[in-house]
């Protein structure tokens, strides 16, 4: 995703689901993580409970992304996966 697409995505989640406070948001280049992502990577360092991450789902499925919780690290990674060709 490109950086307007980034930064529209995490308006309609505080929009929908609520603002995430203090904690930490970054817009990082594909290459940041282990995730392999066409475009930039939404990386949200928060502690989210299931109730918020439900509500970011359907978001994510809307704009066709994929999304990767890691909380031991309290990481959630919003990304457009790279398409496989067959």
């Amino acid at each position: 995703m490109n950086r307007k697409e980034a930064t529209s995505l995490l308006k309609e989640v505080y929009q929908v689901c609520g603002s995430l406070g203090e904690q930490g948001v970054m817009l990082m280049p594909p290459d940041a993580d282990d995730v392999l992502s066409h475009g930039y990577q939404l990386h949200i360092k928060a502690c989210l409970g299931n109730e918020y991450l439900e509500c970011v789902k359907p978001l994510v499925r809307k704009y066709k992304l994929k999304m990767n919780y890691e909380p031991e690290k309290q990481l959630l990674v919003i990304y457009r996966p790279i398409e496989k060709k067959v």
